[in-house]
């Protein structure tokens, strides 16, 4: 069986929001940096804590709900660890 499982992010990637930023010449609130890096740290602490290891990490890969949610995505080349 193959299972998908999917989430709906509202808003944008993470990548798309920095050359928006770019293009307007203008910059992220310090405080939405660290509320994007901490949620995604969070997020990555928790598939290694799964002993899977993401392998594509990028902003391209990382998206946003319009409330400021990160959701972690692409992990078609994801690796399973196994600790034997």
């Amino acid at each position: 069986h193959l299972n998908i499982v999917m989430d709906f992010a509202d808003g944008k990637d993470l990548e798309t929001l920095i050359f928006e930023r770019k293009a307007e010449k203008s910059l992220f609130q310090e405080k939405t940096i660290w509320n994007i890096f901490i949620q995604a740290v969070y997020g990555i602490n928790a598939i290694h804590q799964l002993k899977a290891t993401h392998r594509d990490l990028k902003s391209a890969n990382i998206f946003m709900t319009k409330d400021g949610i990160v959701k972690i995505a692409d992990f078609n080349v994801s690796k399973i660890c196994r600790h034997e």
